[in-house]
């Protein structure tokens, strides 16, 4: 972290306290799964709808789709590998000597032991924002806006993170979208899975709208249930 880093932070935290109708909304939209990633998954299966008529660029479009959902999971584990195993960085609000303003009601203790580099919150958006944005620029501009304004900039306004936290996961989840859609085995691979789709379509529907809905509150669900389950 340098001291651009810590200036732009100070510079968003001064307005902490100013409007405090603003600070609860953004509290409330910390946590608003609704508000956060289901636009996005919503965007995403306007999309798979709207695929077209013509069948071969209507799968096209359908197994990119796929890679999408692919390039979230990607990020998501590669964010937190990193964040496991490069040296610990505190949380903002951890930080005694920034002496910043936190949110009325909110904790210090938020996120404790959890190093804030790089953001899985980017990192997981903006593949999720970015991949769309390959299949469709229109709706991929909106999705990577979304992702900034409603996901990534109230991490900072929240002191839960540096700006280059989000910078830094954000790249993450960007490259790793690019690059599924760039590549032509994992490409094959999406064609090969949405064909068994078509043949299994219960199952392969199933499995994505599972897939979708855990997307949408960035798996924290199965995260928790799979922690429970390992004190077992």
């Amino acid at each position: 972290m340098g001291d651009l880093d810590i200036q732009l932070l100070l510079a968003v935290n001064g307005f902490v306290g100013l409007w405090p109708d603003f600070d609860r909304f953004v509290r409330y939209l910390s946590g608003a799964s609704i508000l956060k990633m289901l636009p996005l998954v919503v965007a995403y299966c306007a999309i798979w709808a709207a695929a077209g008529a013509d069948a071969r660029s209507k799968d096209e479009i359908r197994a990119r789709l796929l890679l999408v959902l692919l390039g979230c999971l990607i990020s998501l584990v590669v964010a937190r590998a990193l964040a496991l195993s490069l040296p610990y960085q505190p949380r903002p609000m951890h930080n005694d000597q920034l002496e910043l303003q936190l949110l009325r009601g909110a904790s210090r203790r938020l996120l404790d032991g959890w190093s804030s580099f790089p953001s899985d919150h980017a990192a997981f958006s903006m593949a999720m924002a970015a991949g769309i944005a390959v299949i469709n620029r229109t709706v991929g501009v909106w999705a990577l806006g979304h992702a900034i304004v409603m996901i990534c900039l109230p991490r900072i306004y929240m002191s839960l993170h540096y700006p280059s936290d989000l910078l830094v996961g954000g790249g993450i989840g960007a490259a790793v979208a690019l690059m599924l859609q760039r590549g032509a085995l994992v490409v094959a691979f999406a064609r090969r899975l949405l064909t068994f789709g078509q043949t299994r379509p219960m199952l392969f529907y199933g499995a994505l709208f599972f897939c979708l809905q855990q997307v949408s509150e960035m798996f924290d669900s199965l995260r928790g249930l799979l922690s429970h389950l390992s004190r077992y």
